[in-house]
């Protein structure tokens, strides 16, 4: 009995992916609070000529996040709480 393998990926909405290349340092341009939530990777085995589909639980943690702007570049970095409370729309990170 041969199993194939393939995963198919279905992400629940709003799951944010921070700190994705941006920048690490510039201007305050935004400021939010990401809940811990879960989602779903769903991976399908293809045994015989059934396909078995299982859910995976991937878990999100939270993440107080400030978003950046450099020059043209912009992006997100993930914070602790009190650093996020210190910081200032407007102003220079870090």
């Amino acid at each position: 009995m041969s199993t194939r393998p393939f995963l198919i990926t279905l992400a629940a909405a709003g799951v944010v992916l921070a700190a994705c290349g941006g920048p690490t340092s510039g201007t305050v341009i935004g400021k939010q609070y990401d809940a811990p939530s879960t989602y779903f990777i769903t991976s399908c085995s293809l045994i015989g000529k059934v396909t078995v589909c299982t859910p995976i639980p991937e878990e999100q943690p939270e993440c107080w996040e400030i978003d950046l702007k450099s020059g043209d570049d912009t992006g997100s970095v993930c914070v602790d709480q009190k650093t996020f409370s210190a910081a200032i729309v407007g102003q220079h990170y870090p």
